[in-house]
Order: structure tokens, then C-alpha cells, then sequence
């Protein structure tokens, strides 16, 4: 996912981001003119997707961040 991102137009990489769990990682952020940015973060190492930062900026300041837990399956469970 981050090495296709990485190729799209409009898009940067950001070299050193740090997630909410501080690790040192990497992302790809776009920013939505003046009213604030979107950042995916992925492993330095793997390029696993670790979580996002989005930061929004206008009348009220807001920032959020989730982690993602990283999973290896054999299989996909079956969905109800």
C-alpha cells in the first residue's frame, strides 16, 4: 500500500513521522488546501500500514490519530 500511494500525484512522503505509540516511521500525507492534512504511517522497515494522523485546522483545532494492530493469518474467517 505505501509503495503505491507513494506514486500517486498529489501526495508526499514524509520521511520521519512519529505515530501515537511514538515509533519512528514513515508516511504519505496529502493536505486539503488550508483546512488541514491526512497522514497514513507505515513501518520503516516493512511497510506495514501502522496507523494515520489526521490534523484539522480552521475555527477549531482538531487532531487524531489511531494505531493498528498488525495481524498474520493463515486464512480470512468467514463474514456472517
Amino acid at each position: 500500500m505505501y509503495h503505491a500511494l507513494a506514486d500517486v500525484p498529489g501526495l508526499t512522503v514524509v520521511p520521519k513521522v512519529t505515530d501515537i505509540l511514538g515509533r519512528v516511521c514513515v508516511g504519505i500525507r496529502v493536505h486539503f488546501g488550508r483546512s488541514g492534512a491526512w497522514t497514513g504511517i507505515f513501518s520503516r522497515t516493512t511497510f506495514q500500514p501502522l496507523g494515520i494522523n489526521v490534523q484539522a485546522v480552521g475555527p477549531r483545532y482538531d487532531r487524531e490519530a489511531m494505531a493498528v494492530q498488525s495481524t498474520i493469518v493463515n486464512n480470512l474467517p468467514k463474514r456472517p
